[in-house]
């Protein structure tokens, strides 16, 4: 375990057959490797101490095989300084054996030479476990520099000055240097520059007595000019000179920081992941209190996140009572998974639709931990699903009663019943036929009302065309107020259908014989608000609020294609009394569309 470097002269190649006969039965290790570090031979005592034979030998093995992977890089590089200047550093290493064992071992090599040239090594070695197994009947001074010696730990004791007096072959494994390139050195010769003014402070207030901490982790260099993470616990004594001495003990720590940002790193894409869905995580506990709870998930009930935590999960589902709850978690703890849909109870009352996937959590030991559940808004889809059936229904019941038309006028076209009786139910017929296809193209109308695409229209000659044509069919009188001028409106063709939809459904639904319209339509801020006013018989306060609705048949597809265009153009639906307080008066139906300006923005 000495600290001084040795020099030997080199071995020729020619001597070493005689070299291996002298030293084959010797008690001291030695092996012969070449400069690719294979294993040329090895005497009885190396042989026994690695653990291996003369047919293993012979079948092939390298250096890297019996010394463990922390010192390899020690190891190799004291061995290419000997290559180049005959130094011979002892090193304080290990060797493994095939069995797993470790020995501690103090080496020292020669260069073999052949015609000048380098062609291998000779290895010595002292096997420390038995000088260990020697010395226990030895004072316990000697015990003791077996334990640092061979410590897992890296031990220094430094000077007054900043110096290293000792190290123990694990520090010399932690800096990448031979005991040789750090005895005498200044130690802040091998800190990380981010790390010299932390460790030097605290080195010299240590030293003048001050209370500092004793543990804390800073950055090392090794030769090669990796850095570390070490932590060091430190603390000091005096000599019988009274001389003060640092000792220390220094464990490298750059594994588990690595994994420690790894598994930040970890958390961190995944919190990133969770935060980023569009659909809401929650997780509960065993007893269904929310523990965790992203912001989609608040965003959806309306809660902060604060305000979330700690409800529990019945809570937030609407029509599930705790029985309910508490016979889901009893299938969760048996491992099952379900997906079922169900109304979250928002904060405001307001139920919203959701697909809820649940899965359970259990610990290392099988315990029901809680469970995790993702929701999905299935808000859109059930909206989309009731139009479908609307439509359905509206199909059924406007051309079903079209076809009791058409049924009808068949009847009356037999060749029996009087000409005018057939012409009577011929025009049926063709009524019936014609009222079909209006359903179908109101339809597709409504399909075509989904299309984002908005162009500029003139809103005012749109407005003009309808009710000439409505004069044209009906026998109606119209008043029409405000369209004297280009109103430009960002708007499609497709407006055309909710323009005429209102004043077809003031005119049918109107039994009066004295039918009378008022069309208006003025700006009023930043909107342009068209009205249609009837003298109808008007509407009760419910039949108002449900007009437009989804699902209501009266009014047919008509209004249905309104509420779609509307909702398409950003626009605002109002109904009430013609005449203030006066309901059967007739019916005013309003649409207050948002400026072109406010829609193309």
């Amino acid at each position: 375990m000495s600290n001084e470097t040795r020099r030997y002269r080199p071995i020729a190649k020619a001597n070493m057959a005689s070299l291996r006969e002298i030293m084959e039965n010797q008690a001291l290790p030695a092996a012969e490797i070449d400069t690719d570090f294979r294993l040329i031979w090895a005497n009885k005592s190396g042989r026994k101490l690695i653990g291996v034979s003369n047919d293993t030998i012979e079948e092939g093995i390298t250096l890297n095989q019996f010394v463990p992977k922390e010192y390899r890089d020690l190891t190799n590089r004291a061995l290419m300084r000997i290559a180049q200047d005959n130094a011979a550093p002892s090193l304080s290493l290990r060797v493994i054996r095939p069995n797993g064992v470790n020995i501690p071992v103090e080496a020292s090599a020669q260069r073999i030479i052949d015609d000048g040239s380098l062609v291998g090594f000779l290895l010595y070695a002292v096997d420390m476990s038995q000088w260990e197994h020697k010395t226990l009947d030895t004072p316990n001074s000697n015990l003791l520099e077996l334990v640092v010696e061979y410590s897992p730990s890296g031990i220094v004791v430094l000077d007054e000055n900043y110096t290293f007096e000792y190290v123990n072959a694990r520090l010399c494994n932690i800096l990448g240097r031979t005991r040789a390139e750090i005895i005498g050195h200044d130690f802040r010769e091998f800190l990380h520059p981010d790390s010299i003014t932390l460790v030097s402070d605290r080195y010299a207030r240590r030293q003048r007595g001050e209370d500092v901490p004793t543990t804390y982790e800073f950055k090392i260099v090794r030769e090669d000019g990796t850095i570390r993470d070490v932590e060091i616990t430190s603390a000091t004594m005096k000599d019988e000179d009274n001389s003060i001495r640092t000792v220390a003990q220094i464990l490298d720590i750059t594994g588990k920081k690595q994994s420690e940002q790894a598994l930040y790193e970890s958390e961190r894409r995944y919190r990133s992941l969770v935060e980023g869905m569009v659909s809401g995580l929650g997780m509960d506990d065993a007893d269904g209190q929310i523990v965790y709870a992203n912001q989609a998930l608040a965003s959806m009930l309306g809660y902060s996140l604060d305000d979330l935590l700690g409800m529990n999960g019945a809570d937030i589902l609407h029509g599930h009572s705790r029985d309910d709850e508490i016979e889901r978690k009893r299938r969760r703890r048996q491992g099952e998974i379900d997906h079922y849909e169900a109304d979250l109870l928002r904060a405001d009352g307001d139920l919203l639709p959701v697909l809820i996937s649940a899965s359970p959590l259990h610990g290392s030991d099988g315990e029901y931990l809680g469970s995790v559940a993702i929701f999905t808004d299935i808000s859109e889809l059930k909206e989309k699903e009731a139009e479908a059936r609307f439509l359905l229904d509206l199909l059924l019941h406007d051309i079903g009663n079209q076809l009791q038309l058409i049924i009808a006028g068949t009847g009356f076209c037999d060749p029996e019943t009087h000409p005018d009786m057939v012409d009577e139910g011929r025009q049926y017929v063709l009524d019936g036929a014609k009222r079909c296809l209006e359903i179908i193209s109101k339809i597709r109308q409504s399909e075509t009302g989904k299309s984002t695409s908005s162009p500029t229209v003139d809103f005012s000659s749109i407005v003009v065309s309808q009710v000439n044509i409505l004069r044209n069919q009906y026998d109606v009188e119209v008043e029409l107020d405000g369209f004297e001028q280009e109103i430009p409106l960002v708007a499609d063709k497709a407006v055309s259908s909710l323009v005429w939809n209102l004043l077809e459904n003031a005119v049918k639904h109107n039994p009066h014989k004295n039918k009378k319209i008022w069309v208006e339509g003025f700006r009023e801020g930043s909107t342009f608000v068209f009205k249609i006013a009837d003298n109808g018989i008007g509407m009760k306060e419910e039949g108002k609020k449900e007009l437009f609705e989804l699902g209501r048949q009266f009014g047919g597809v008509g209004l249905y294609l309104v509420r779609r265009l509307a909702a398409k153009y950003g626009a605002h639906l109002s109904v009430c009394d013609r005449i203030k307080g006066n309901p059967g008066e007739g019916l005013e139906v309003s649409i207050r569309f948002k400026s072109a300006k406010q829609m193309l923005k």
